[in-house]
């Protein structure tokens, strides 16, 4: 979450493990057990975005459906 934020705030280029580490107040190495890279971070963050995405697409289709059986 922390790392969709730097990247709103600050663009991609300006993302790094380092800076996350400094905002959550852990040690520099704390995201490296998670991410090795900050690529592989970014894929983290595509990878929770087409979750949430299709979440609000599986919610807007069972609204529509709701809205069709209404209809009916």
């Amino acid at each position: 979450d922390e790392a969709m934020k730097i990247v709103a705030e600050l663009g991609v280029s300006n993302l790094s493990l380092r800076e996350i580490a400094r905002r959550l107040n852990v040690s520099h190495s704390a995201p490296n057990r998670h991410f090795a890279s900050k690529e592989d971070l970014l894929a983290g963050i595509g990878t929770k975005g087409f979750r949430l995405f299709a979440e609000y697409l599986k919610e807007g289709v069972k609204e529509a459906d709701n809205k069709i059986t209404a209809l009916e």
